[in-house]
């Protein structure tokens, strides 16, 4: 909701285009080291897990009378980098992340049997998950559910999924003209950052004829993430875990975020709209150039 608003107001605005996606911790360091230039043109929008942190403490304690400080946040990801996302300044919330191979290398140790344990409810405020917030973890589905929202935002009603090109697929980089409004819009897919660096000199050169870019470090996305389990044959892996995911998103009841009745009511009772004060307080971030000065 956020990234959709905020694409679709410099889109408006024709300001500090192309935008490009801030979901992956790894291109955000990588980007403040090496390409500081060009944080004017990446989303203030912080990824999902810096945006749970802050809304377990400042909305979801609130609504269950709990003090914040008694309230320990623990993310189990896909990533490594985001242990190191969690100790920025600026994001807060999130009080330790544990990776997917942690996780299961402690059930392990405990000898626990996932398939002894009992099924059992999110708490009702984040209880519900849509098709657009399941596709971001592989590459592509950052974009692919903004777009959706941003179809929505722009002509206030959804956008047919089934004709809508799939962001989908394991390709080192995906050029798409989109055809959604008047004038149609190019976005770039780029999974795994090596293959950005010719991109961003682009940008830097202000040569970029991109709308919008989505970056991941690592291949597949968040699937093939430095925290999830290996495989020697790792690219099967990662097209099935690819193919899990996105027959989850044509599965969903809701598959817009718009849609999602836990994030319209969050919208009512707390932030108000997207990119509202409120919102801009808890959901967008600021970056820092980290660049050594070279003598």
């Amino acid at each position: 909701m956020e990234e959709a608003t905020e694409l679709l107001n410099r889109i408006e605005n024709k300001e500090s285009l192309p935008l490009i996606t801030s979901c992956c911790p790894a291109w955000i360091q990588y980007m403040e080291q090496n390409f500081s230039e060009l944080i004017p043109y990446v989303s203030t929008t912080k990824s999902p897990i810096g945006m749970e942190g802050i809304m377990i403490k400042e909305y979801w304690c609130q609504k269950m009378h709990l003090p914040k400080e008694k309230v320990f946040a623990v993310a189990i990801t896909p990533c490594t980098a985001k242990k190191y996302e969690i100790k920025r300044d600026e994001i807060k919330g999130t009080d330790v992340v544990l990776t997917i191979s942690e996780v299961i290398s402690w059930a392990k140790k405990e000898q626990i049997s996932w398939s002894a344990l009992e099924e059992s409810s999110f708490d009702s405020i984040f209880e519900e998950g849509s098709g657009g917030g399941v596709l971001f973890g592989r590459s592509g589905g950052v974009m692919e559910s903004a777009l959706r929202t941003l179809y929505y935002l722009k002509k206030e009603k959804d956008l047919e999924v089934e004709d809508f090109p799939l962001c989908s697929g394991l390709e080192p980089v995906k050029d798409i003209t989109l055809h959604m409004f008047e004038t149609p819009i190019r976005v770039l897919i780029i999974n795994g950052l090596s293959h950005a660096i010719p991109y961003l000199e682009e940008i830097k050169e202000k040569k970029s004829p991109y709308t919008f870019i989505e970056i991941m470090n690592c291949e597949g996305g968040c699937i093939g993430g430095g925290g999830e389990p290996k495989n020697s044959n790792q690219e099967q892996i990662l097209e099935q875990r690819m193919a899990i995911l996105n027959q989850c998103d044509q599965e969903k009841k809701i598959r817009f975020a718009h849609q999602n009745p836990d994030i319209k009511r969050i919208y009512e009772e707390f932030l108000r709209f997207p990119g509202s004060e409120i919102a801009k307080k808890y959901l967008h971030t600021t970056y820092h150039s980290r660049e050594q000065v070279k003598e």
